[in-house]
């Protein structure tokens, strides 16, 4: 099989070091890191549900809307030379 020599940074051959199987070949360890599925951020959907009370959550949303209508009416005084 051909192969190809490539150059990593100490500090990413110990991680992969690390990772890799007694066994396993940096390429398979690579291999298998590249093909791993990421998930979608729609996953996070309701995330904070678990982790925040409703009076955290509602504040937060507060907060959101806030900087939504600040950012909103920047761009608007921004586009009218403002």
């Amino acid at each position: 099989m051909a192969s190809k020599n490539i150059s990593v940074t100490l500090e990413v051959y110990s991680e992969l070091k690390r990772r890799k199987g007694v066994s396993e070949s940096y390429s398979t360890e690579l291999k298998r890191l590249l093909s791993e599925k990421k998930g979608m951020i729609s996953d996070l959907c309701g995330a904070w549900k678990t982790i925040l009370n409703e009076k955290e959550i509602e504040k937060l949303n507060e907060s959101a809307e806030a900087v939504r209508k600040s950012s909103s009416n920047k761009t608007v005084l921004r586009k009218l030379g403002l």
